[in-house]
């Protein structure tokens, strides 16, 4: 399902490796969603000896996002490449290959407005609290924690407002997200697109395709 929602990467959450790292609360806070950038993001779990890194590159307009996840030996393990403007996502994985999906105007338009809704209700119920400053990495950082009754605590570390690391915890696990790079750039077009010359499996068609065949 995450692969088919363009419309949820930005408002409903962020998917580095098949798992959701960046809630509502989280984009709002640490992303500036006005501006491109390009980050590169390391993520940790505490239930997995493993970690990711996570390149992601943002236009705004048109507004386009792209998400390279690799490995701790460096290796590529998935792409996802969201064109919000138009309702196609591209996905890559290695077993896989590119993969084309296109979400209909008229559901993208509905899933959006869904996405929307549920931010607001999230981000009205959460409590904001500003912490002490803190140290990360040699850089002084003003720390600002969201936590909510009965789920989990999000702290959001900045220095000169540009985001450095998220630490998320739960009941049974806690997730760090450390930004190694944070730039705000123009991203070159041909970032929101597969390879050149390279096969893209187009969903859609192959989906009509096997009901026209069953017809």
């Amino acid at each position: 399902m995450r692969k088919i929602i363009p419309s949820l990467l930005l408002t409903g959450c962020l998917l580095f490796s098949g798992a959701a790292i960046a809630r509502p609360v989280d984009v709002m806070s640490v992303f500036d969603t006005e501006r491109p950038y390009q980050a590169t993001i390391t993520q940790t779990s505490s239930k997995e000896a493993d970690f990711s890194i996570v390149q992601m590159f943002y236009s705004p307009k048109p507004q386009r996002l792209r998400t390279d996840t690799f490995t701790k030996t460096g290796g590529r393990s998935s792409v996802i490449i969201a064109r919000l403007d138009e309702g196609i996502t591209y996905t890559w994985e290695p077993t896989e290959g590119w993969v084309k999906v296109t979400v209909p105007p008229e559901l993208n338009k509905a899933m959006t407005d869904f996405a929307d809704s549920v931010t607001r209700a999230m981000k009205t119920g959460l409590k904001q609290e500003v912490r002490p400053d803190e140290m990360v990495e040699g850089k002084l950082c003003s720390v600002i924690r969201f936590s909510s009754p009965d789920g989990p605590v999000t702290d959001v570390y900045k220095h000169q407002n540009k985001p450095v690391q998220v630490i998320r915890t739960a009941a049974d696990e806690t997730t760090t997200m450390r930004f190694l790079e944070y730039v705000n750039k123009t991203i070159p077009v041909t970032t929101f697109a597969p390879p050149a010359g390279v096969a893209v499996k187009d969903l859609d068609a192959m989906m009509r395709g096997m009901f026209q065949r069953r017809k």
